[in-house]
C-alpha cells in the first residue's frame, strides 16, 4: 500500500473483534494512533464492547472515536441519533461521531437517504455539538447518485479496497476524503482475527471539538452579591385569639425563583429488581466458517461451546479459553459440553441449579452433551430463554424457552 494518503493508521473495530487488548493494539508496529469504535446500531441496539474498547483504548494512549450503524428505518432518524448520543455521552471522546451508511435492505431513494441522514447529523449536532463525520463506500454512493450531491458537506470517510490509494467518488459532490478504510483484512496484535484498517491526513482531522485534550469551556463566573444575598429572612407570624401560634419562614434573598433540588432516587432493592435482560441476536462473527476447524478459543466453530466461549468472551468480557486457568489458579480443559460442570469446579468457578442472565446452562444426562448462554430468567425463576448453536439448527444459531427443572446445571463464569 501506498503511503501518498496519509501518515496516521488506526483501526475501527466492534463486538466483532470479542475482547481486545488495547495495551498490545498500541505496542504493534504498526503504530495505531486512532480507533474508531461501535457504539450502537438503530434505535436501541448497544454495542457490547462499546465502553470497555473506550476505556482501554484511550487507557493505551489510542485517540477513540464512537460509530453508529444506520438502520435507515423511515421517521426514525431522529431515534436512532438520539440512541447514538446517549452512548456518546457516556464518555469523552476525541474524534468526530462517525454515522455509517451502507444498509443494502432499503428501499428509499437518493433524496430520503439525504434527508434521513441531515436529520440524524442535525440532532447529534443540536445535542452534542458535534459534527458528524459519514462513512460509506463507492458503490453505495453511485447506487443513490451520490445523494443528488445533498451530503457533500459532510466530511467523508471512505471504505475503498485493495487500491493503493483512494479515489474520490464520481458522484456526491466531496472534494476531498477524510479518513480512508483501506482494508477488511488487517492484522493487528491484540486482536483476534481480521479487522478493519484506516488511514488520515492527520488526527486533527478527525479531532473532536471535546476531545480529551481539549478542557470543557469554563463557567462564567457568579455575578458579584450584595452582602444582604447571604443573609436568611426571617419571617414571624402571629395569629390573635385567645393564644397565639408561632410560625417561622426563612427565605434566601434572591432564590424564590429557583426549583428546590430533586430527592435523591432510591436505591434499588437487589431483592426486587427483576433480573436483566441480554438483546439476543445472532452476532456471532464465525458463521460461515468451516466447523472442523478450530475457533481464536480452542474449540470447533458452529459448535455449542464455541458459541457459549464467543459469549463470554464478548458479552462478559472474561478471556475464556479451551485450556484456560480459572479463578483458582488450576489449569483446565472445557473439552466438550458433557464434563464443563467437572471442569468448572476444578478450576474454581461455582455451579448451580441456580439460573442467572450470563450463566451457562448446561445439558450432561444421558445421550445429552449441550451448553448454552443464558439470555432471560423469568420473574419467578422456573424458565430461562437460552441463546444456543447447533441444537434445532445443525451448526446454526437459535433461542428456546426451557424450564429450569430441565437444565442438569448451571456455570456462572461471571461471579
Amino acid at each position: 500500500m501506498s503511503d501518498q494518503f496519509g501518515s496516521v493508521t488506526g483501526i475501527d473495530v466492534s463486538h466483532h473483534q470479542s475482547v481486545i487488548d488495547w495495551q498490545k493494539v498500541k505496542e504493534d508496529p504498526q503504530n495505531i494512533q486512532f480507533a474508531f469504535i461501535k457504539a450502537s446500531e438503530g434505535e436501541t441496539f448497544t454495542d457490547s464492547q462499546f465502553s470497555n474498547n473506550v476505556k482501554g483504548a484511550q487507557a493505551a494512549g489510542i485517540q477513540a472515536g464512537a460509530y453508529h450503524y444506520a438502520k435507515l428505518l423511515r421517521g426514525k432518524a431522529e431515534k436512532e441519533a438520539q440512541n447514538f448520543v446517549d452512548k456518546l455521552k457516556q464518555h469523552q471522546l476525541d474524534l468526530m461521531p462517525v454515522l455509517d451508511l451502507e444498509e443494502k435492505n432499503t428501499d428509499m431513494t437518493a433524496d430520503e437517504i439525504a434527508d434521513w441522514v441531515l436529520a440524524f447529523a442535525e440532532h447529534v449536532k443540536k445535542e452534542t455539538g458535534e459534527q458528524v463525520l459519514l462513512y460509506t463506500f463507492p458503490d453505495y454512493i453511485n447506487r443513490f447518485n451520490g445523494f443528488n450531491n445533498r451530503l457533500k458537506d459532510m466530511p467523508l470517510w471512505l471504505a475503498h479496497w485493495r487500491v493503493d490509494n483512494p479515489k474520490l467518488p464520481s458522484t456526491g459532490g466531496w472534494e476531498e476524503i477524510t479518513c480512508w478504510q483501506y482494508t477488511d483484512k488487517g492484522s493487528v496484535s491484540g486482536i483476534m482475527g481480521d479487522v478493519d484498517m484506516d488511514r488520515a491526513k492527520s488526527l486533527k482531522a478527525l479531532k473532536s471539538k471535546k476531545g480529551s485534550d481539549n478542557p470543557p469551556p469554563e463557567e462564567p463566573p457568579n455575578p458579584p452579591q450584595s452582602p444582604e444575598d447571604d443573609k436568611d429572612w426571617h419571617v414571624e407570624l402571629i395569629a390573635s385569639g385567645s393564644g397565639s401560634v408561632n410560625i417561622s419562614f426563612q427565605f434566601k434573598k434572591g432564590n424564590s425563583d429557583k426549583e428546590p433540588a430533586p430527592s435523591p432516587e432510591p436505591e434499588p432493592d437487589p431483592d426486587t429488581e427483576p433480573e436483566p435482560k441480554h438483546e439476543m441476536i445472532d452476532d456471532y462473527p464465525f458463521k460461515n466458517n468451516n466447523p472442523g476447524d478450530v475457533d481464536p478459543w480452542g474449540f470447533y466453530y458452529r459448535e455449542c461451546v464455541s458459541f457459549v466461549a464467543w459469549r463470554i468472551n464478548n458479552n462478559l468480557g472474561i478471556p475464556f479459553t479451551n485450556d484456560m486457568t480459572g479463578p483458582n489458579g488450576k489449569k483446565g480443559h472445557w473439552g466438550d459440553g458433557r464434563h464443563w460442570d467437572e471442569n468448572a469446579r476444578q478450576i474454581g468457578y461455582k455451579v448451580t441449579r441456580t439460573p442467572k442472565v450470563g450463566a451457562v446452562a448446561q445439558w450432561n444426562k444421558g445421550n445429552l452433551n449441550h451448553v448454552a448462554f443464558v439470555a432471560e430468567v423469568s420473574s419467578d425463576q422456573k424458565t430461562v430463554t437460552v441463546e444456543e448453536y447447533n441444537w434445532d439448527i445443525r451448526h446454526g444459531y437459535g433461542t428456546r424457552q426451557v424450564p429450569v427443572d430441565r437444565i442438569d446445571n448451571f456455570i456462572h463464569i461471571k461471579e
